[in-house]
């Protein structure tokens, strides 16, 4: 979809044509909170399929607007917690063809190069560099921006389940993988658990520039010739007009031409980061 010379949004299908889950299909140890396993850097392993993949990176390659701007289903960066990956339903268990479209844009020198991500129901604001090494991450191509759910429970939602017995409306993962999560961070609370997994987030994958978890909202995309701006809005409440006050989680920058976020205005509650 052409949005005059200004945007390109690229629509990709990551269900129909992509490969069975690379370690298992069980849960916690295989699709997550998984060391991973050899097939996810097999080169057959694919979340387009070839005719899909050829047909992105062309449309990259010959798109004459500013900005290419890819409708992405699933986390396109690396995502490990503790040395295990969160969730290798996502990119992560792709990871060999993530290395070919990332080759490929490098090559191709494509500019200003932005997926809009959900799935994790969390908000995002993250680098795409051109591989996911904390030793030598390589140059950045791109940002990723995902945006939180209107009502679907979020990680905090699903942690506070096991700790209070609450429920968790469509959690973003299976509710064993809870057990999980606080199995390896050993929380005495849901405010403990979110403390540990902010600092473990941020030191492993640097990349990941803001992260929340916590609150439900939306997003809004502005695109101009120069600049991108994406703001983040967390509700009060999902459930009621009355009292469903609006802030302000997140709002950054893109500059044409240069990959990078510069952070506009960001709460200052402890889960943010």
């Amino acid at each position: 979809i052409k949005f005059g010379n200004l945007a390109e949004l690229l629509l990709t299908d990551e269900r129909l044509y992509r490969s069975a889950h690379p370690c298992g299909e069980s849960t916690v140890g295989q699709r997550y909170l998984s060391p991973g396993c050899p097939r996810m850097f097999d080169a057959e392993q694919t979340m387009f399929g070839a005719e899909q993949r050829a047909w992105f990176l062309r449309r990259l390659n010959d798109s004459t607007s500013v900005w290419k701007v890819w409708a992405n289903e699933v986390q396109f960066t690396q995502f490990k917690i503790l040395g295990l990956y969160l969730d290798l339903d996502a990119w992560d268990g792709y990871a060999a063809e993530r290395s070919r479209l990332l080759e490929a844009i490098q090559r191709s020198r494509v500019q200003n190069f932005v997926a809009l991500t959900g799935d994790l129901h969390s908000f995002e604001a993250n680098i795409i560099p051109s591989r996911f090494s904390l030793i030598w991450p390589g140059r950045p191509l791109g940002v990723e921006l995902m945006t939180g759910s209107v009502t679907s429970g979020n990680l905090r939602e699903l942690i506070e389940q096991r700790f209070s017995g609450s429920f968790c409306r469509n959690a973003p993962l299976p509710t064993d993988t809870a057990d999980g999560l606080l199995g390896i961070l050993h929380a005495d609370s849901a405010d403990d658990f979110f403390n540990k997994l902010a600092l473990l987030v941020s030191l492993e994958n640097p990349w990941i520039k803001f992260f929340n978890s916590s609150e439900h909202g939306y997003s809004v995309l502005e695109l101009s010739p120069r600049m991108l701006t994406w703001t983040a809005y967390a509700v009060g409440d999902t459930r009621s007009r009355v009292g469903a006050n609006k802030r302000t989680l997140y709002r950054c920058e893109v500059p044409e031409g240069t990959p990078s976020l510069r952070t506009l205005e960001q709460n200052d509650r402890k889960d943010n980061f």
